[in-house]
């Protein structure tokens, strides 16, 4: 299965995780992973849209306030395939076929 590093789509820095864990996603037919260095758990959230003057932002699709008062940016997976970070290699991804 074809996955995008969220590390290197948001250029972190530092060394990441030892063992990485991916966020299997469906957008309509397509199926994708998303390697993350880590998983916080599971929310229930209100997404907010961002404001006008953030329209230029596709990746995300909206805010949240976490339990704890913590901002949270909502990914968008939609956008990540249709602004073409997700179908640059042959078969779907950027970066695919590197977990052994």
């Amino acid at each position: 299965m074809p996955f995008l590093r969220l590390r290197t789509l948001f250029a972190a820095a530092g060394e990441p995780d030892r063992y990485q864990k991916v966020i299997i996603v469906s957008v309509g037919e397509a199926r994708f992973g998303l390697v993350a260095d880590q998983i916080l758990g599971n929310h229930q959230t209100v997404i907010k849209s961002l404001s006008k003057l953030h329209a230029d932002v596709t990746t995300f699709s909206g805010a949240t306030i976490l339990g704890d008062g913590t901002a949270a940016l909502i990914i968008d997976p939609a956008q990540l395939m249709a602004g073409g970070q997700i179908g640059a290699a042959p078969d779907g991804l950027r970066e695919y076929r590197e977990v052994a």
